[in-house]
């Protein structure tokens, strides 16, 4: 989700990064579904990308019930 919403907005990796004061690995990770946002990030980065951060929980939940069912 993350991914589709910085491609989106056309932006790098790197852009997003410096925009949400974390590095261009951790956006990486972010949108591989490696590590989700920490909840000091969660408002920068809906601000940033232009969306509502019911809808990264909403994702991360989804993407959650994959892994475990």
């Amino acid at each position: 989700m993350i991914k589709k919403l910085r491609v989106n907005k056309e932006m790098t990796q790197t852009e997003l990064a410096t925009a949400c004061g974390v590095t261009q690995g951790t956006i990486a990770q972010w949108e591989k579904g490696i590590a989700f946002p920490k909840a000091e990030k969660i408002p920068t980065l809906c601000r940033v990308l232009g969306c509502d951060s019911n809808l990264l929980l909403k994702a991360a939940e989804d993407r959650q019930k994959k892994k475990v069912g």
